[in-house]
């Protein structure tokens, strides 16, 4: 979805989606999660790019099923908070409402090496281990929001896209 912001002096800001935390979000549909199935172990990646007009508050940048989600992430109290499986993963300070930056979650259920936040291309907190396997059958993958639409985001959201196949970072 391309969305011309022409004020902008450049091509990320002049084509990003724009949540204003009153209510708007993108819904993909459910295809995408009845692709990858039930029970799935495979590699899943996630890459974004956001600039937040808040950090302080509890909105969400993506979600991937209902509730916490198979994996979401959010920017909540000042931290970027990551769930994978329903349960939290990451609780990474950030406060940053000046700059874009890039959010890569890059998971592989069955290696903990490849289970991995990326943040402007540097790894961010631990790695973590191996995940109860997936089940994102007939779920949603909603943009700018998470926790059934109760936390919608603020602030800018480009080139979501999602992959099937590792990631190198």
């Amino acid at each position: 979805i391309l969305m011309p912001e022409n004020t902008n002096k450049d091509k990320v800001s002049n084509y990003s989606m724009d949540f204003d935390g009153v209510g708007d979000y993108i819904n993909c549909g459910t295809g995408l999660g009845t692709s990858f199935g039930d029970g799935y172990t495979g590699p899943l990646v996630v890459s974004l790019w956001f600039k937040a007009d808040v950090t302080s508050g509890d909105d969400g940048l993506f979600i991937f099923g209902g509730s916490y989600g198979e994996l979401s992430v959010a920017l909540k109290a000042n931290y970027l908070d990551v769930y994978v499986a329903g349960s939290s993963k990451l609780h990474h300070s950030f406060t940053d409402t000046t700059d874009w930056h890039n959010l890569v979650v890059n998971l592989d259920g069955s290696a903990t090496s490849t289970n991995q936040v990326y943040l402007d291309g540097v790894a961010i907190g631990s790695t973590f281990g191996p995940y109860t396997a997936l089940d994102l059958d007939a779920l949603g993958f909603f943009i700018g929001y998470y926790w059934s639409l109760s936390y919608p985001f603020q602030g800018k959201i480009d080139e979501v896209s999602i992959f099937n196949t590792a990631k190198a970072i």
